[in-house]
């Protein structure tokens, strides 16, 4: 019985062939759509989620006045972070200053995308440390697992010296700590981070004025965006005051899940 059906079915089959094989692909291709439009979505959803604190975390942007028309930048001021907690405030700022550092040990020479940052930056945001800390202070160094890797090999490398190249200086510095690489849907590629303090010392003071802009001003609250840009706004009189060139009209903040949507 079953091996009657079984013929009727492949002679079927052998009358519709063609049918059968559009039907075949139409289908094919339909899951492979579904498929990778879950994937986009899934990419775009999770962007950014491995921080545990992503719902209070947001980046600080500027709205200034240029022949009389109004417009959005993402620099801040390089003072803004650093004078937040003499408010009072129920804040937490970190200065984010991106960079292309050349790091030398021995005849090894590699240039790769770092950061200097203050050191509230690694409470503010999520990394995962494989070994060591996050201390950044007297130029302490944190390195992604494979650039230390690529640097030091497999071994243990944590209290390891090597050399930071910067506009003709050279800098020793001490790996303090090892994260995990990051993901690609994360905003932040860097495979090296560094203190905004060491930054400072190499091109002066005035990367904590408040006419020197920073590229990124993160904050992390618990208070709503209207309070948070309310008691931001407090220091726009600072900037005009420094500079009244600046036009500074106003601060505003967008939530860490939607800077993936404006860059």
């Amino acid at each position: 019985m079953l091996s009657n059906y079984l013929l009727t079915a492949w002679r079927h089959a052998q009358k519709n062939a063609v049918y059968i094989l559009i039907n075949m692909l139409g289908l094919a291709f339909g899951i492979a759509s579904c498929t990778v439009s879950f994937f986009n979505w899934q990419f775009h959803e999770e962007f950014d989620g491995q921080h545990l604190n992503s719902e209070t975390i947001y980046k600080v942007n500027s709205i200034k006045k240029d022949q009389g028309e109004l417009h959005k930048y993402a620099t801040t001021p390089a003072a803004l972070a650093s004078s937040i907690p003499d408010q009072g405030f129920d804040i937490e700022a970190a200065r984010y200053w991106a960079h292309q550092s050349i790091l030398r040990i021995g005849e090894k020479v590699l240039k790769r995308p770092s950061a200097f940052t203050d050191p509230s930056f690694t409470s503010i945001f999520t990394f995962h440390l494989i070994e060591g800390s996050f201390d950044l202070s007297n130029n302490g160094i944190i390195l992604t697992k494979q650039f230390k890797e690529e640097l030091f090999g497999p071994e243990t490398a944590i209290g390891q010296s090597l050399e930071l190249i910067l506009d003709g200086q050279v800098v020793e510095l001490q790996l303090n700590g090892i994260i995990e690489d990051h993901k690609l849907n994360s905003s932040f590629q860097f495979e090296v981070l560094m203190s905004y303090n060491l930054y400072r010392s190499i091109y002066g003071d005035a990367n904590n004025s408040w006419i020197t802009d920073t590229h990124a001003t993160f904050i992390s609250s618990n208070l709503s965006v209207s309070d948070l840009e309310f008691n931001l706004n407090k220091f726009v009189e600072n900037v005009n005051v420094a500079d009244p060139k600046a036009q500074l009209e106003s601060f505003y903040v967008t939530p860490l899940k939607e800077i993936a949507n404006e860059a």
